[in-house]
């Protein structure tokens, strides 16, 4: 029993704080569930590594968002002048698709979240976060959305904004 309650504190910890992100994210795998649920039993079952009680997420794993479009290509991360830089690769088509972005700072167990981003042509986009989050690890995924379809979150990758970059945009 305290197997299971370790895993689920861990897979919720890291959900929780992207929860709007999650909803659309998981609406079309709701299905007796409601999304973040169904986020839940997905991570549950795939997120997570180790043996009882030394459970660590996976955050390469770990999904935010399921569906159909098409996944976002060769995503990266990296501190620009204090914010967070996130691009991606040109693809033909999905020009109407839209960047959704979680940004989780697990050491505050914060989330910062872009619902409606840069378009998928554009390739990259850059994200302010709160100065408290400097020098802090932050996890990044990214997936695209038209309308109430979505893709497939993508890791792409942890990375630590330091404020000496900082420059206003």
């Amino acid at each position: 029993m305290e197997n299971n309650r370790s895993k689920f504190a861990l897979v919720l910890n890291a959900l929780k704080p992207m929860t709007p992100i999650v909803r659309i994210g998981y609406q079309n795998y709701k299905y007796k569930q409601t999304p973040f649920n169904a986020a839940m039993s997905y991570n549950l079952a795939n997120a997570v590594d180790g043996d009882y009680p030394d459970y660590q997420l996976n955050w390469g794993r770990l999904m935010v968002s399921r569906g159909s479009l098409a996944l976002p290509h060769e995503a990266g991360v990296r501190d620009i002048g204090g914010l967070v830089g996130l691009s991606w690769s040109l693809q033909p088509g999905g020009n109407s698709d839209v960047a959704f972005v979680a940004v989780l700072n697990e050491e505050a167990g914060e989330g910062k979240l872009v619902e409606e981003g840069n378009a998928r042509r554009i390739g990259g986009m850059k994200i302010s976060i709160p100065s408290e989050w400097y020098g802090q690890t932050l996890h990044v995924y990214l997936a695209f959305r038209r309308g109430n379809d979505v893709s497939d979150s993508v890791y792409a990758g942890p990375v630590i904004v330091n404020h000496e970059n900082y420059r206003s945009i």
